[in-house]
């Protein structure tokens, strides 16, 4: 079918061997694994498969996909999971893990063939259940009965499968449908079916039967193999391991603020990571559009903070690792719910409920239009947090044993010359004890004797306002944001289109040749759905 066709086209590529393919699934395992185990459940690998569905087609295609070809998912988990038990030890237990449970990256390839090859088999099984291509429980009952079998066997010839290929005859089809009923009862399961399926090519040793043997070989990471291509990685840009360490020339947030020499190196990673995506050309377009994705998973074009937070995380590991990545996190968490709260309250267009006809709590959510602002005031808020910590006691803010989260005179006139080259006005213009005094006593709004973070940050956000900087303009949140519309997405696609020499009608038409793993090849008899998965 169509649909056996475009789901084949998303995943195929992250069963190919090449280093495109290799890419590709490292990423697509980092989706599957969020809590950085090195092994991914059936629910995890969903997740996973949703993701990349709603990345090739967008929502609502995405949507009836998965649903379509949900039920050959766990088939295609369950025969990847048991290949490879070496990734699966326990060190501390000192036992094998259940094997039911998990999926390893070192699977991870094998799973993405299988998950092209079971979701053929179940397009060709509900090709023969019924009359809505199995997908309907009014009309379909999830089981082969011989007449059906036997009136369709020759719709489903052409489907790549050497057990459905053969059968030519109805006697042969009648004998076929036998050996599949194992149990006798008269009726054929999906399990079933698909256990005689793989056994037909195993048996008439296809390059499709050795591969769903499971007697291959499996390509496993170590941490010398990581090593020897991060190097090769530096070689091919001529950087020494040394040159990582230096921070670069310049690094500039959305085009006005720009990391001053006092800040610290977590500073520079932090931003770094994000920078990127605060920028206006369109590669930042591009990453916000995947990064919002991630930020808004139940697809309401809202972000709460909690999903705003699984964004930031999802950022720094693909860029730096678990370890580090889960340690910037926490470093400068305390930040964030203050660029969220100041981006929020930006645009009330995008958060309008059509239903009760009133604007949601502008406290709850961002929304796309936010979003590349967000990443600015996330960098920017994150400089003033680490400028913060580097005043606050003796751990640069980060131990709660020394730090208190809030700064008292003392601190602010011992040590304002340590955070002048921070790229702030507010805190750049500070030059003498008599105006750092002056200066806190602006800060200290409560006249505690003390500043907490929220003081501090509105005391610099105010100082660029009324300097009238580029920094304070963007602060401000008096300025042009980008609305996406239907008009826009469609002009966007059709450029699209035409960069890559395609008219609209082009994209209804299927591959000539889709190809999984270099074994697996579609056939012509394929659902519309099992092409797109």
């Amino acid at each position: 079918s169509q649909d056996l066709v475009d789901f084949i086209a998303a995943f195929q590529p992250y069963a190919d061997k090449s280093t495109h393919g290799i890419k590709l699934r490292q990423n697509g395992f980092r989706i599957a694994d969020p809590n950085g185990n090195h092994l991914c459940s059936l629910t995890e690998i969903e997740v996973f498969i949703l993701t990349v569905l709603r990345e090739e087609y967008g929502k609502d295609k995405s949507d009836r996909l998965f649903k379509v070809f949900r039920r050959s998912y766990i088939i295609a988990f369950n025969n990847a999971k048991t290949i490879d038990h070496a990734d699966k030890h326990d060190k501390n237990e000192n036992h094998i893990l259940s094997l039911g449970d998990y999926i390893s990256f070192s699977e991870f390839r094998v799973f993405n063939a299988y998950l092209c090859i079971y979701a053929a088999m179940y397009d060709a099984f509900c090709k023969i259940d019924g009359t809505s291509d199995g997908r309907d429980e009014q009309d379909d009952d999830s089981r082969l009965e011989q007449i059906e079998w036997v009136n369709r066997y020759s719709d489903v010839r052409e489907y790549g499968l050497i057990g459905l290929k053969n059968v030519k005859t109805d006697e042969e089809a009648i004998a076929v449908f036998k050996k599949m009923d194992l149990d006798g009862h008269g009726m054929v399961l999906l399990k079933e079916w698909c256990e005689y399926l793989k056994h037909a090519e195993m048996d008439n040793r296809t390059h499709v039967g050795t591969l769903l043997s499971g007697k291959i070989r499996l390509f496993r990471s170590s941490p010398e193999k990581e090593k020897r291509a991060a190097k090769q990685d530096l070689q091919a840009q001529n950087l020494s391991p040394a040159s990582l360490n230096k921070r670069p020339v310049s690094l500039v947030v959305s085009g006005v603020y720009t990391v001053g020499k006092d800040a610290s190196q977590d500073l520079v990673d932090f931003i770094a990571a994000f920078q990127p995506y605060a920028d206006k050309s369109t590669h930042g377009i591009k990453l916000r559009q995947n990064g919002f994705r991630i930020a808004d998973p139940n697809g309401n074009h809202l972000c709460s903070l909690t999903e705003i937070e699984v964004f930031i995380l999802t950022v720094l590991r693909e860029e730096y690792g678990k370890d580090k990545s889960d340690r910037l996190f926490k470093v400068f968490r305390r930040s964030y719910i203050i660029a969220f709260n100041n981006a929020k309250t930006i645009d009330h267009a995008d958060k309008h409920d059509k239903n009760e006809n009133h604007i949601l709590s502008l406290g709850d959510y961002i929304s796309f239009s936010e979003f590349r602002v967000f990443n600015a005031y996330l960098c920017i808020y994150a400089a003033m947090y680490d400028a913060f910590c580097k005043i606050d006691g003796t751990s640069d803010g980060r131990d709660e044993q020394d730090d208190d989260s809030r700064l008292e005179q003392i601190e602010w006139v011992n040590r304002y010359s340590d955070v002048r080259e921070y790229g702030l006005i507010g805190l750049k213009n500070v030059k003498t004890d008599e105006e750092a005094i002056a200066v806190f006593k602006k800060m200290d709004l409560d006249g505690h004797g003390m500043v907490l973070l929220k003081e501090w940050c509105e005391y610099l956000k105010h100082a660029e306002m009324d300097n009238r900087t580029h920094v304070g303009t963007l602060l401000s949140g008096k300025i042009r944001l980008f609305r996406s519309s239907p008009e826009k997405e469609k002009r966007a696609a059709k450029q699209d289109l035409q960069a890559q020499n395609l008219s609209p009608a082009s994209l209804n038409k299927r591959p000539v040749s889709l190809v999984v793993s270099g074994v697996y090849t579609v056939g012509k008899d394929a659902s519309q759905d099992l092409v797109d998965f």
